[in-house]
């Protein structure tokens, strides 16, 4: 778990996106023979999409493929390496496992797939997830066809907008962990990069005047939440924030 930090570190010069992958199943599990992709399927994938692939597999990766694997989870703190890794990508590719859960608590883009009969919780016919608006549900047409799952995402991929909206949400990902964490400096730069991609963003410039209002610069935050309003005058964090800033000056 030491090195996690020190491997995303050295990802820097790798091409983006980002992409984890997750596709096993514990093997005490009832229902692993349905939820688990096969290896070719990821295969599949990688050779269609270009991107840097990061194995979510815990311990050695048997059914992910990926650029880059380690052993990751091995302490006592479970998830705490894969909360680590998932913050810094671009997109997860899981099945329904923890990691699925996980990465949308996170808030962090995430593509789930489905087998034709799955867990409740992701209800049917559907492909968004009351649970977690940052996911993607990608559901077996029938039983046991995982060939079905994996054109719906290539054709996701085909779309011109993906890797744009990839970029963005990674970019908004990381700058929020960055800032639960502290990095104030690291937040406040991928905040205005991903506003530099997304500049109708008022959500983006409400939260870019947080850091910078946390950091002392309370002019500067006045600017930045006077221009989310301008984008979205009823966006009601920004109006609180403004008030907030103002009263500060």
């Amino acid at each position: 778990a030491e090195d996690i930090p020190r491997s995303i570190l050295n990802w820097r010069g790798f091409p983006r996106p980002w992409i984890g992958l997750h596709g096993s199943c514990s093997q005490t599990s009832p229902t692993q023979g349905l939820r688990r992709i096969p290896r070719e399927v990821f295969e599949a994938l990688t050779h269609h999409v270009t991107a840097t692939f990061i194995s979510l597999e815990k311990a050695a990766p048997s059914d992910t493929p990926g650029s880059h694997a380690f052993e990751i989870d091995a302490g006592s703190e479970a998830f705490v390496d894969s909360a680590a890794i998932i913050a810094n990508l671009d997109l997860v590719i899981t099945n329904d496992t923890a990691i699925a859960h996980l990465s949308g608590a996170l808030g962090a883009p995430t593509w789930v797939l489905l087998p034709y009969v799955c867990d409740w919780r992701w209800l049917s016919n559907r492909q968004d997830s009351p649970w977690y608006p940052s996911l993607r549900l990608f559901r077996q047409a029938q039983p046991d066809d995982w060939q079905s799952v994996l054109e719906q995402v290539l054709l996701r991929f085909r779309e011109p907008s993906t890797l744009q909206q990839l970029t963005v949400a990674g970019l908004f990902q990381r700058a929020h962990c960055a800032e639960a964490w502290g990095s104030l400096e690291s937040a406040q730069s991928l905040y205005q990069a991903a506003i530099a991609a997304a500049p109708a963003s008022a959500s983006g410039y409400n939260n870019l005047g947080k850091v910078l209002k946390l950091r002392g610069h309370i002019k500067e935050a006045v600017e930045v939440f006077q221009k989310a309003l301008a984008i979205n005058p009823h966006h009601a964090p920004a109006l609180s924030n403004n008030a907030m800033a103002y009263k500060d000056l």
